[in-house]
């Protein structure tokens, strides 16, 4: 995670916050049926935050544009089961499930907040415009695959199941905020904000 900061102006500041992060590994847990489930986890995601703050007059005004893209999973993408045995161990028993994105988890946002004090009320308003693209999922028949790993048993799976696969589908939202403050007094604060 990073944060570079500059000024455009006596008044006005850029601030640039990239980050990137990456998690490998697998959860446990044990079914109702007496298998063991394995959850395989190997995905990243990045993105940026960009964001001008000015002051007009007497008024704050805030800009911004915000990115992050996710590679799945989730939703689980690679599903082992597991049967016990009586040593207590796990003997690999098949794929549970077996599916790969089509494409990233995608949000992208453009927002404004603009904030004025008059006297000891504080008016808060503004918008956030967001685009949420989901990912698609193909999900192959694993009838065959063994205890591979998840590379290998994409590359040994031989049929698409239709069933378990989706195509992916993109939102777009207009979410305002109006937020007002009210100070009660130096450490006292009433406060009432609407958004969506």
């Amino acid at each position: 995670i990073g944060e570079f900061q500059t000024r455009l102006g006596a008044a006005t500041t850029l601030t640039i916050k990239p980050f990137y992060v990456n998690e490998e590994g697998s959860y446990y847990s044990g079914m109702k049926n007496g298998k063991v489930r394995q959850w395989l986890i190997d995905h990243d995601w990045y993105g940026v935050n960009a964001e001008v703050e000015t002051r007009i007059r007497t008024t704050d005004v805030k800009l911004g544009y915000w990115v992050n893209t996710m590679e799945p999973p989730g939703p689980p993408t690679a599903w082992k089961l597991y049967d016990t045995t009586a040593s207590g161990g796990l003997e690999f028993s098949k794929w549970s499930l077996l599916a790969e994105p089509t494409d990233r988890h995608y949000f992208e946002s453009f927002y404004t907040l603009v904030t004025h004090d008059f006297g000891k009320l504080r008016v808060q308003g503004g918008a956030r415009y967001v685009i949420e693209q989901l990912s698609g999922f193909k999900a192959y028949d694993t009838t065959g695959i063994g205890d591979v790993s998840y590379e290998t048993a994409l590359e040994q799976a031989s049929a698409v199941d239709p069933e378990r696969s989706t195509d992916g589908t993109t939102f777009y939202k207009m979410l305002p905020y109006l937020g007002l403050s009210y100070a009660l007094a130096p450490a006292a604060e009433l406060k009432l904000s609407l958004g969506r």
